[in-house]
């Protein structure tokens, strides 16, 4: 039903083959449509331009599909910015640390001299 092998010349010995398969399968897509969406297609004789028609008129993705990546994506954008996030957290408590063990130290000089007098 995808074209991939097209309607053979009435002279290629293969042709009554092709016919066959097509004419079971234009039966089966008329047996499984709702009559209003058959009227569509009713008079094509190909499988694949039936197909086609079909394809154009009706698909939509998978809707479900496409829902549930765009979720996956917006959770890995969630995840990506929450620990790109914890590790700027983790920069700044490392150089804050730098700083605590100056201050602590000074206040250690500070109350070492207050101590003194």
């Amino acid at each position: 039903m995808d074209g991939s092998l097209p309607r053979l010349a009435l002279y290629d010995p293969n042709f009554a083959l092709w016919d066959h398969c097509n004419t079971l399968v234009v039966s089966w897509l008329h047996q499984s449509l709702d009559p209003e969406i058959l009227q569509t297609i009713m008079w094509m004789e190909n499988a694949s331009d039936s197909w086609n028609t079909l394809k154009k008129h009706y698909y939509q993705g998978d809707v479900f599909r496409i829902s549930d990546l765009q979720e996956e994506i917006y959770l890995l954008k969630q995840e990506v910015e929450v620990m790109e996030a914890i590790h700027q957290v983790e920069e700044v408590e490392a150089e804050a640390q730098k700083y605590a063990l100056i201050v602590t130290n000074q206040d250690k000089l500070f109350l070492e001299d207050d101590w003194s007098s």
